[in-house]
């Protein structure tokens, strides 16, 4: 990942993702910023949502939910 000066700060620069229509998907299995630091998601011309998403497995699914309940 690279990183960039967004608005006078650093930060991990996210490109890519699938466009489409308006918005812009990005898929991650792992996403994590540390304390203190940034993350931009560069945002091509006519987009209007950059909508993330985690995927994660249903064996972690299941430890998380029964951690909560």
């Amino acid at each position: 990942m690279r990183r960039a000066v967004v608005r006078g700060r650093a930060a991990d620069l996210i490109e890519g993702g699938a466009a489409r229509g308006q918005n812009l998907f990005h898929s991650f299995q792992e996403f994590s910023i540390q304390e203190g630091d940034a993350a931009y998601f560069a945002n091509p011309t006519n987009i209007l949502r950059i909508l993330p998403t985690l995927r994660i497995s249903l064996a972690v699914l299941q430890g998380i939910a029964h951690r909560i309940f």
